[in-house]
């Protein structure tokens, strides 16, 4: 056989083995669509009606998918025509008026910049908003709350057209000018603090989403001579949104509006914002499975003792808990069980930080609530549901709904199941997982993802008179694909 003949002949032998030896890897790629919900193991193999979920939800959840993109593809017709009439009608009105300054103008400016930016038309969106500044200067001088209005849609068209750095500096002037109005110390400034801080964290959730490569332009972030990743952009995000909301519930308790229901959500918000913070080396990592990224130091939860900066994400966490048990405990129209509530996530933020014996102190004051009236009727549900949560419970979880961005009214019709018995340590921890049983659909890929999300974060552990108990539990994951 010719030289070159029994060269092309190894090469086509070596490709074929190669291709046979990754089939078997490809094969175990895990799904990242795939949807899990745990139900207590019914008997027989039967499959559930569709039916909607019970379980906890997270109500601001800004990690899972990226944003939602609004797909305008059937409607760009309608805007393109909106486009020509705003135009239209502001030339004639330009045509028309007295002063090329007439207020009129300033309600179709704005839409018109809202037109354009949905078509995706950025500069001319801000060109657009920029006229409308300038018009509500000459008008109503400039301070007046006019002008808030603009800056913010600036400020969206810039998140939208992903250019954060200028997004952020457009929010410092907006909150500048708005302080010029109010007052540093006024509540008028609540929303404006509540919307940075909603700002910073889609910035985060968008960013967060990106690839871990350097990609940007020659004015990108730099930290000690070093580009940025977008996702190390992304995560110092959070530090802008941790400061927006604690502005804002100290400009709240510093004008003694102790029992206003904003407080709770504010609190809520950035007690997110700490935990992702405290997370931010297993985010960069992998953001699917930061919680139990073992490549980074946080490990499967922070250890305090390997990882020291996180102190300080573990006491502003607890002083947010704790000062929301201030405000539930001191107003007399508080829901007793929100109050539980509140105590239970406090008892499980000690616990999401090793700290053991601080949890187990509070899980007993907990206990004790449960069992006064009017609780003492239900308090089993409460404290030991058939299906003990995964925490944290204020951040949507991988294999969840929130994650996905399905409402747990939406009816779910499944397609498979993989039923286990979870080993809980008495700190939450799956110590052994067995498969008892799964669907004929279940792939090996579908068991490797389910025991990565048991293993990823820790339970709220079964308590028994007041104090957290290993323990085996017997569940039903249902599982589908979610497009």
């Amino acid at each position: 056989m010719p030289q070159h003949a029994a060269n092309t002949l190894l090469r086509s032998w070596a490709a074929s083995l190669l291709v046979l030896w990754q089939l078997p890897l490809l094969a175990q790629i895990e799904p990242t669509n795939v949807l899990f919900e745990a139900y207590p193991l019914p008997a027989g193999d039967s499959m559930p009606l569709p039916h909607a979920s019970t379980a906890p939800v997270a109500r601001f959840s800004f990690i899972g998918s990226a944003p939602t993109q609004v797909d305008i593809t059937a409607d760009i017709t309608a805007l393109e025509a909106t486009v020509v009439a705003y135009e239209s009608s502001l030339t004639a009105l330009a045509a028309n008026s007295n002063s090329p300054f007439s207020p009129v103008q300033f309600e179709q400016l704005l839409d018109l910049g809202a037109a354009y930016q949905q078509l995706g038309r950025y500069d001319d969106a801000l060109t657009t908003l920029e006229k409308a500044e300038f018009l509500t200067r000459i008008n109503n001088g400039l301070y007046g709350p006019e002008q808030f209005r603009v800056v913010e849609q600036m400020v969206e068209t810039l998140l939208a057209n992903g250019r954060s750095m200028e997004a952020q500096q457009k929010q410092q002037y907006l909150l500048y000018r708005q302080q010029q109005f109010y007052g540093a110390d006024s509540k008028a400034l609540v929303p404006a603090f509540e919307q940075m801080g909603d700002w910073a964290m889609t910035s985060f959730a968008t960013g967060i989403q990106k690839r871990n490569s350097i990609g940007f332009s020659a004015n990108a972030p730099t930290r000690r001579g070093r580009i940025l990743t977008p996702r190390e952009v992304a995560v110092n995000s959070l530090q802008t949104a941790r400061m927006r909301y604690f502005q804002a519930i100290r400009t709240l308790v510093q004008n003694a509006d102790y029992h206003n229901p904003e407080l709770l959500e504010l609190e809520e918000k950035m007690l997110q914002a700490i935990y992702l913070s405290a997370h931010r080396i297993g985010l960069i990592d992998d953001p699917q499975f930061y919680l139990g990224g073992r490549t980074s130091l946080t490990g499967t939860r922070i250890s305090i003792k390997e990882f020291e900066v996180n102190m300080t994400a573990y006491n502003e966490g607890r002083s947010a808990l704790q000062r929301q048990l201030i405000y539930q405990e001191t107003n007399p129209k508080s829901d007793a069980v929100a109050l539980l509530h509140t105590l239970l996530n406090l008892a499980d933020w000690h616990l999401l930080f090793n700290r053991m014996d601080e949890a187990e102190s509070v899980y007993a004051d907990a206990w004790k609530l449960a069992h006064t009236s009017p609780l003492d009727s239900f308090a089993p549900a409460l404290l030991n549901p058939p299906v003990p949560p995964q925490l944290p419970l204020f951040i949507a979880l991988p294999h969840s709904r929130g994650a996905f961005g399905i409402a747990n009214s939406n009816v779910q019709q499944f397609e498979g199941y993989i039923d286990v018995v979870l080993s809980l340590s008495r700190n939450g921890d799956v110590r052994k997982i067995v498969t008892t049983g799964k669907s004929d659909n279940t792939t090996l890929a579908l068991e490797k993802r389910l025991r990565r999300l048991v293993r990823a974060a820790p339970f709220r552990p079964p308590l028994e008179n007041g104090e957290p108990m290993a323990t085996d539990i017997a569940l039903r994951y249902y599982f589908a694909e979610v497009q």
